[in-house]
């Protein structure tokens, strides 16, 4: 493409441009030289070949252009390379000779003088022609640019190229795109006042454009503030803030998380969140996001473990979902470390609880009287609160003996025998005579290296505390527990409380034990008296209270029960105290098998009387009272009851037996004749209950009963 700039009054006006054929050219004016000896090459300012008349590779194209350049090797060579340079095509055209092809063989191969002055004129001759090419290829451009001149400059163009028989027409075409260049100029004048005054518009709106931007920049530069004090802020905070992709991978947490957790960033970015939560779980299915994702949350409990597997943190974590474009992108949690508060809380709670088992075990100890009871409850407790193997309770008795009174967890792991004094020789003892608790946790924590059943028992992983059980005056014995679990501060407390809660109920156990050892007494010394006024009532109510209490126990009446019932069948004719001797003395005839009606009615009003100010329980005085009271609703008091007290009806049983067997001046009844009395007032006078029960003893000749109706082991029947 050759173009031409157009210039009037030094200013521009236009280009004009034609294209030229460039291989019709070359074709025109260089081919006639090609032959087999010499091939032609142009090459444009890229360095690209553009015209060739044979095909050459690239590295021989590349030796050529170096033999171009090379002078000394071109006429010595096996090929002759000149270059010739057509600046109007911005082209370099090579001429290849080859010398063997081009002189033949027998000339290529001499290098005497005269061979050499043949490829000099040879290489000439084809110089010129090259020349001469390039400058008749090129006349016509020449012409043609001095005619473009001419019409530009508005001379006469006729008859100025008659090289071309189109040149008229192209001179026509050329003045009429000048009209039209002229045509457009106004319009390009007035579209540049329209752009003037579009331009000053623009100026206008620049102006706005850089207040604009100049508050853009200020709301940008305090908006970045506003960032870096919220990162700092983020940075320094104590609560732990973090976010989810979502598929539950962590975008992002802050320093506080990882200085927490122990992790550099590149260890916890990318990871998945249940990585740092295995035991978080808020799914339907398998996702274990999936309620995550469904809403947001103000407090959830959260468990994150920290790198080496050994904390764990516990937070309450508030989440928020972010949507773009309707759809949920990410999920931004801020957790607190409520660890700590936790953990006080719950050993509040644990404290709470041991102190509500410690007042459970006192109101118990006020409630009954029952030692046993206590001590059950007690490791009870214990069993409860802590991991135990073995806990037990010992009292030291006055041989020197430990014996157990209450066990719980595997008897068989026992370190010794229910009853052993070898156990004062041990931590036990040591324990019980120091009045020092002993808690062994590890083997650095022995006193006696001797005791070789504790020591294998701490060897073995167990652990051991012993807490003794003693008051001002005296030791009672120990409470010893073999734990699974290390004994802590917190055990020996809890422990320590359920030893003195113990030792109290011992003391009070004793107490209660002396004051009823007493009571008895002073009831037998008050019976005895009675009783005295008649040798055939002589031991009358000992025997009625022991036979009482062998047969509640026979009928698997409570401990405590069997004691009541003791005391009811002691105090039954208490009231006899209170009638005239004349009276009393008509209980004692021989004649009579059953009591006077005046006495019944008369000793059962004074006992009730003489027994209701003093405090005892309500079926101690039923007892006294009804037991002439029979299970068919005779006899007295003669009132109606919706039953007949069961310890009135055992009672009146034994009372009869006791008549039958002993009171009798005359024929006192054998024991198969007081069984069918027994059997023919079954029902009636009798409960079927309790004279199925004496039945069955009398045939097996339980010798128990018989002992106490005898007051010997045998007796001929």
């Amino acid at each position: 493409t050759i173009s031409h700039k157009i210039l009037k009054a030094g200013e521009l006006e236009g280009v004009l441009g034609f294209d030229i054929l460039f291989n019709q050219v070359m074709d025109k004016y260089f081919k006639p030289y090609h032959s087999e000896a010499i091939e032609i090459v142009a090459i444009n300012e890229l360095n690209e070949v553009v015209y060739r008349t044979t095909d050459i590779s690239e590295e021989a194209l590349e030796d050529f252009k170096a033999m171009a350049r090379d002078k000394e090797r071109r006429p010595f060579s096996e090929h002759v390379v000149i270059k010739k340079s057509i600046e109007a095509f911005n082209v370099d055209v090579l001429f290849i000779i080859d010398r063997q092809a081009y002189l033949g063989p027998d000339l290529s191969g001499q290098l005497y003088p005269g061979g050499r002055w043949v490829i000099v004129v040879g290489l000439l001759l084809i110089f010129i022609f090259a020349y001469m090419g390039a400058s008749i290829a090129t006349r016509p451009i020449r012409k043609l640019e001095h005619s473009v001149k001419v019409i530009v400059e508005g001379k006469e163009s006729n008859d100025l190229y008659p090289g071309f028989k189109d040149l008229d027409e192209i001179v026509d075409l050329f003045e009429e795109f000048q009209e039209t260049i002229h045509r457009n100029k106004k319009s390009i004048e007035k579209m540049s006042d329209e752009l003037d005054e579009r331009n000053q518009t623009l100026m206008i709106l620049n102006l706005e454009y850089e207040k604009a931007y100049e508050e853009l920049e200020h709301f940008s530069k305090e908006l970045s503030q506003k960032e870096n004090a919220y990162e700092r802020l983020v940075e320094n905070i104590v609560d732990l803030i973090w976010s989810i992709d979502k598929d539950g991978n962590i975008t992002y947490c802050n320093e506080k998380m990882l200085e927490l957790l122990g992790y550099e960033d590149h260890e916890f970015i990318g990871m998945p969140l249940n990585a740092f939560v295995p035991n978080f779980r808020m799914n339907y299915g398998e996702n274990p996001y999936q309620l995550l994702y469904s809403r947001d949350y103000d407090a959830i409990d959260i468990e994150f473990i920290d790198k080496n597997n050994e904390k764990v943190i516990l937070t309450s974590t508030s989440t928020t979902r972010i949507f773009r474009n309707g759809e949920l992108d990410s999920i931004q949690g801020v957790s607190r470390d409520v660890t700590l508060e936790k953990k006080m809380y719950t050993e509040l709670n644990v404290r709470n609880r041991d102190l509500m088992l410690i007042n459970r075990i006192g109101k118990e100890m006020t409630m009954t009287d029952n030692l046993n009871s206590v001590l059950d409850l007690i490791l009870e407790n214990v069993d409860a609160l802590f991991e135990i193997k073995v806990a037990t309770i010992r009292f030291l008795d006055a041989d020197g003996q430990l014996k157990v009174q209450a066990v719980t967890g595997d008897v068989d792991e026992l370190l010794w025998a229910m009853e052993s004094s070898e156990a004062m020789e041990s931590h036990l003892g040591h324990a019980i005579k120091t009045h020092t608790p002993v808690v062994l946790n590890d083997l650095e924590d022995i006193l006696l290296e001797e005791d070789e059943r504790i020591v294998n028992v701490i060897a073995s992983g167990y652990k051991l505390a012993i807490l003794p059980l003693w008051n001002s005056v005296r030791s009672f014995g120990a409470l010893s527990i073999i734990s699974i679990d290390t004994i802590d501060h917190r055990i020996i407390e809890v422990l320590s409380a359920f030893a003195n809660s113990t030792s109290v109920a011992m003391e009070k156990a004793m107490l209660f034990e002396s004051l009823q050892s007493n009571y008895f007494k002073t009831i037998e010394m008050l019976m005895t008296a009675m009783e005295a006024k008649n040798h055939m009532m002589q031991g009358h109510s000992n025997r009625v209270s022991r036979l009482s209490e062998y047969i509640g126990k026979k009928l698997y009446l409570t401990e405590e029960e069997t004691k009541d019932l003791y005391v009811a069948g002691l105090l039954h004719d208490v009231g006899k105290i209170g009638l005239r001797d004349a009276l009393l003395r008509q209980d004692f005839r021989a004649e009579l098998f059953d009591v006077h009606h005046e006495i019944k009615s008369l000793h059962v009003e004074i006992g009730k009387k003489i027994l209701s100010p003093i405090g005892l329980k309500e079926r101690i005085i039923e007892g006294v009272y009804y037991h002439h009271k029979h299970f068919d609703q005779s006899g007295y008091p003669e009132e109606s009851l919706k039953e007949v007290p069961f310890f009135a009806l055992i009672i009146g049983v034994a009372d009869d037996i006791d008549i039958m067997m002993r009171r009798r001046i005359n024929n006192p009844l054998s024991i198969e004749e007081m069984k069918r009395v027994l059997v023919e007032g079954s029902g009636t006078k009798y409960s079927p209950e309790i004279v199925n029960l004496m039945s069955e003893l009398i045939d097996v000749h339980d010798e128990q009963l018989i002992e106490i109706i005898y007051g010997k082991a045998q007796v001929e029947l």
